[in-house]
This record gives structure tokens, sequence and C-alpha cells, in this order.
């Protein structure tokens, strides 16, 4: 069984047969118990992500996200923001598309296809750009847990998401107009950093 976290020239390097390879834009490891988690993205874009086996490096599952509208916005990859909850049962998955984050159940993984749960509106909708940015700058909001898993955070819209309640809890507005960021704990009263990611996604907190 492999755990290794390949990056992301390196997870599209192992994936499936060549013709997966040729379909995989971009890519990276979030699952580190015999699958693993990955974007996967074609040449029109595709609304959703994959499922594949780290030791044979076959693709398990393609999931595409249901009920919704699977082609428009302004983004070429609208399922670019993906992030694995620390207890390794959940992804929250970006969709720029219709400006929702959906909800998967992946505790049944590998024998049991990723099930949607949940769909959550955003409040700052993923249109139009970034301002002030240098290049690259379509809102397609990338998304990342908080290190005990209660909240998720959106970039390019600014909400945090209440992973109990699955709903907007807060907004951001800093983060509204960036899909950069991370979470660093800090001891105030010893002034010491406590904990920091080492990801811009959450890649879960079992490995």
């Amino acid at each position: 069984m492999s755990d290794q976290l390949f990056g992301y020239g390196g997870c599209r390097n192992q994936l499936g047969t060549p013709r997966d390879r040729s379909r995989l834009k971009r890519c990276s490891t979030l699952y580190n118990k015999r699958s693993l988690l990955t974007g996967i993205y074609n040449d029109h874009g595709f609304l959703g992500f994959s499922v594949a086996d780290t030791d044979s490096g076959k693709l398990l599952y393609t999931i595409q996200v249901q009920r919704f509208p699977k082609t428009g916005g302004s983004a070429t990859a609208p399922s670019h923001g993906v992030s694995l909850s620390p207890d390794e049962k959940e992804i929250y998955l970006i969709d720029s598309i219709n400006s929702y984050v959906h909800v998967f159940d992946i505790s049944r993984l590998p024998g049991a296809f990723p099930k949607q749960v949940a769909d959550i509106a955003l409040t700052g909708k993923l249109l139009g750009h970034e301002s002030g940015c240098a290049y690259d700058c379509v809102k397609d909001g990338w998304l990342h847990h908080g290190r005990n898993g209660r909240f998720v955070f959106v970039g390019d819209s600014g909400d945090v998401i209440d992973t109990k309640l699955r709903k907007t809890i807060a907004i951001l507005p800093a983060m509204a107009n960036t899909r950069k960021e991370i979470e660093i704990d800090i001891d105030l009263e010893h002034g010491r950093t406590v904990w920091g990611m080492n990801n811009r996604s959450s890649i879960g907190g079992l490995h």
C-alpha cells in the first residue's frame, strides 16, 4: 500500500492508461488509504473528480456532479478546488459554474462509489476576475478545511462554511479576492506557531 503524496506532475504520471493521463490536466493526491482522490479535467472542462488506486494506478471511479448545469462559467477547470476533511470521510468540491460547493461522502472507499450528500450555495459568487492580479485571474475558487475540520474556507468567494450545518456562516472579505490562502495557528500567549498548512489544499489528517 502506498501513502506517498505525489505532486501535480507525479500524480498525473502515476494514474490510469495513457488515454486517462491525456485527459488529466491537473491532479493532486488527497487520500492515503489504498485509494487516492484526484481532480480530473478534460479539454472541455469536467465538473467532478476521480478516484484511483495508488498501488495499481488504475482509475476506479469518475464522479460527475449531479443535478446541476455542467457547462458555462469562465474557468477552464470548474472543479479546481477540492478539499479532503481531516477524518478523510468527506470531500468538498468547488463548482465555479454554479457558484456552489458540493459535498461527497467517501467513507466507504475504495469499495463503494462516492455519494453526493449536500450542495451548498455560495454567498460570494464566483464571477469575474480577481483585482490587482498579475495572471490567471479568473475566480475559480480553491478550498481548504480548517485544522479541526469544522470549517471550510472558499477562496475567490470569501465564504466560510460550517461543515456541521453545511451552510455559509461568515464571509471573509479579503478572501473574496484571492484563491490563495493558508491556515497558521499561533499561540498568542507564548508567541509561537503551533501548526501550519503544508499544502494549499487540505489532504486529510490520517496519514
